[in-house]
């Protein structure tokens, strides 16, 4: 079968989480003999590749159009216009649509034009991540329509997939019929999960000491709590003198989190806000442990995380707030560890208590690290896809 995938946007254009899940997936339906071609929507950037690894990229024209409602009509009739021009020349036996909505809208409205069937993937709840990242409140018209709009297209489409439990429950809430909704969660590619050995070189580099380290690999927005790491650190260190903290990623909160490091002066919290991604293995090397401190949203309750993914993969132990998005993730004290996300001083003692009891950060990595590797790998998730399609094919039509 020849699969098309409509996506926001690709590694060459952002590298993000949304990029690396579709890479992933579109390699590991590859491996099944799946024919699968990709279409993104416009972007600012210039002379986009063809191809990223094995599959084909078709690309949405640049925007012209000037003002906020030219555009977004522009980016919606650009985007329609575009996938029929690929569906005329690739001939899809089905459109596979991620978010966000209006990607969904458009590509829906083509697959039926087609006589296709349409299965939409919901990455998140972009009016969610609107109202987090404070560019959105939920009082706003624009929430309410956004809401509006993804429930309605979820309803049209022949198949829905969201990423974990949380983000289907919040559609079966909604009226969303159970037998139409898959999971299909994040995984790492098979070449992620490897021993990573503990390294010294970047230990050396920050004149660390014989100790515990901390970690933080990811994007700095408010909800991922980052901060609250850092208001740890006093506490961690007067039972654990030897212990060190590194955080690595840039996003909104990037000059607040390199302002709160600069007060540490003897290399007990390090910051890189950026680290080329042939280096960041050694950086997963430098530490024994990464902390994921997410706060409790509406975003963080119903969605899972990939980066603990990868850290599990990498043989590292993780250590996480209690929100939903985690607990669907990590098994406490097996899997990972799961501190309170209410008690503020609940994550400092959890990172004492782990790095104080003998064997329990390995212990803890080693059964994440299995973990990933028995269910959490793409060449194992994608065959949830093949079902999927294989049922859409033999039912042999579109919703109507």
């Amino acid at each position: 079968m020849k699969v098309l995938h409509v996506l926001h946007h690709s590694l060459s254009v952002v590298p993000d989480g949304y990029a690396v899940r579709s890479q992933s997936l579109l390699d590991g339906l590859r491996l099944y003999g799946v024919d699968v071609v990709a279409l993104t929507a416009a972007a600012d950037k210039e002379s986009l590749p063809e191809a990223e690894g094995a599959i084909r990229h078709w690309r949405t024209p640049r925007l012209t159009s000037r003002g906020p409602l030219g555009k977004a009509r522009a980016r919606y009739f650009g985007l329609v216009k575009a996938i029929r021009a690929v569906i005329e020349k690739e001939r899809p036996d089905i459109v596979h649509v991620h978010s966000p909505v209006y990607i969904g809208l458009a590509a829906a409205k083509v697959a039926r034009e087609c006589r296709l069937p349409c299965v939409y993937e919901m990455r998140a709840m972009w009016e969610e991540a609107a109202v987090e990242l404070r560019t959105l409140r939920r009082s706003s018209v624009l929430y309410s329509v956004a809401r509006l709009a993804e429930t309605r297209l979820v309803g049209k489409v022949d198949a829905v997939v969201t990423i974990c439990d949380g983000l289907r429950e919040n559609l079966l809430a909604r009226g969303v019929s159970p037998r139409k909704v898959t999971v299909v969660p994040n995984a790492v590619s098979r070449e992620m999960v490897r021993l990573v050995a503990k390294s010294n070189v970047l230990r050396r580099q920050f004149d660390w000491p014989d100790g515990p380290s901390f970690g933080f690999i990811g994007s700095l927005f408010h909800y991922e709590g980052v901060d609250r790491m850092l208001d740890v650190v006093p506490q961690v260190l007067k039972e654990l003198p030897a212990a060190r903290f590194l955080i690595v990623g840039g996003g909104k909160c990037e000059n607040d989190i390199r302002e709160r490091v600069r007060q540490w002066k003897n290399n007990e919290v390090i910051y890189r806000p950026y680290v080329p991604h042939s280096e960041i293995e050694q950086y997963y090397g430098a530490l024994d442990c990464l902390v994921y401190p997410r706060r409790s949203t509406r975003l963080t309750e119903l969605v899972t995380p990939l980066k603990p993914l990868e850290a599990m993969a990498m043989n590292r132990a993780v250590i996480a707030s209690d929100v939903g998005g985690h607990r669907e993730l990590i098994e406490h004290d097996r899997t990972g560890w799961l501190f309170s996300n209410d008690d503020e001083a609940a994550l400092g003692r959890s990172m004492i208590a782990l790095a104080g009891s003998n064997g329990s950060l390995a212990r803890i990595a080693a059964n994440g690290h299995e973990f990933v590797s028995r269910e959490r790998t793409w060449d194992g998730v994608s065959l949830k896809y093949l079902s999927i399609y294989d049922a859409l094919l033999a039912a042999g039509k579109a919703a109507p």
